[in-house]
């Protein structure tokens, strides 16, 4: 196995998690209602990626919870009724924390293979797997579109960056020495630095200010425009909208 998605560096706990504190309950959802309850799944590369996600490892992927499946998804299908309900198939599984097939969100996250992993929470596995799914129903689809909100999906490399704002305000460093980046920006200061959050936005998304890539040299934009081109900046990172809550029951 690759030394970056080594799982035994990070495993990436989750409290509320772990059933009998070594295994954790993984969900894989697919809209395909005809799909084989019974399937043997093959890990594979995703067809569609997101940008700068990872292309080279075939893996099975998961999430701690069916609300984490549906955002890296990223959409609910609309009804075909006037149910206000889509349903989808759920396939479980527990896995041993230090399974050596198990590549953890966290581990994802920082080594920026599932850029949106620490909001997913995006698990991989890398071995076949034979699993029975159930059917469920989501619920107020309508409720839960419209409840959407937007994250801030940044790049772990900035977490210093952050950290250095935020001791400037006074933050104990050790309250927040295990929050990843993208948690911090997303949970942490909003509820616990509300008044400050845009001030401390302001200055982190200087520091994530970086020169856009040219694609025509100086020298020939000069000669192409009669000018010199203006330096184009760019804020290192993305806003993503995803579910806070996904209602769902078993059929």
């Amino acid at each position: 196995m690759d030394e970056r998605i080594s799982p035994r560096e990070s495993i990436g706990i989750d409290k509320g998690k772990f059933l009998m504190g070594k295994k954790i309950r993984l969900f894989h959802v697919s809209f395909n209602i005809m799909e084989p309850l019974h399937k043997v799944f093959i890990p594979r590369v995703p067809e569609n990626p997101m940008n700068g996600e990872d292309e080279s490892y075939q893996r099975i992927c998961f999430s701690d919870s069916i609300t984490g499946c549906i955002n890296s998804i990223g959409k609910i299908l609309e009804p075909c009724d006037n149910t206000d309900s889509v349903s989808i198939i759920v396939w479980e599984k527990e896995v041993d924390l230090f399974d050596e097939k198990l590549i953890s969100w966290k581990k994802l996250y920082d080594n920026s293979l599932v850029p949106d992993a620490a909001v997913t929470h995006e698990y991989w596995y890398l071995e076949q797997l034979c699993l029975d799914g159930a059917y469920y129903q989501i619920k107020n689809v309508k409720k839960t579109m419209e409840n959407r909100r937007q994250v801030e999906i940044i790049k772990p490399c900035y977490r210093e960056n952050l950290i250095k704002i935020l001791l400037k305000y006074g933050v104990d460093e050790n309250v927040i020495d295990n929050i990843d980046v993208c948690t911090l920006v997303n949970e942490w200061i909003p509820n616990n630095m509300r008044g400050f959050y845009e001030y401390i936005m302001t200055e982190l998304k200087k520091e994530m200010t970086i020169v856009c890539k040219q694609e025509v040299s100086e020298e020939l934009y000069e000669k192409i425009f009669g000018e010199k081109r203006k330096i184009r900046t760019m804020v290192d990172s993305f806003p993503l909208q995803v579910f806070q809550s996904v209602e769902v029951e078993k059929l």
